[in-house]
């Protein structure tokens, strides 16, 4: 994956926590969530557009990183 990809994603992170640095934050694409794009509704994962990073949903900065470690 890009590191300009990744890197947006970090800043809807940190912009979305802004006031809560450990809140929950849900990514979504297109308005859906990536649970309801990828018909996974019972995962704990789910990969992001098809690309290697897999997200963790809801998602936290700190968990953010440790996903792509």
């Amino acid at each position: 994956m890009p590191c300009e990809r990744i890197y947006r994603i970090n800043r809807v992170i940190h912009t979305a926590s802004t006031l809560d640095p450990n809140a929950k934050v849900f990514i979504s694409v297109g308005g859906q969530s990536i649970l309801q794009r990828r018909g996974c509704a019972n995962d704990s994962k789910h990969p992001l557009g098809g690309e290697e990073l897999i997200l963790q949903q809801p998602t936290t900065r700190d968990r953010f990183t440790a996903d792509l470690l």
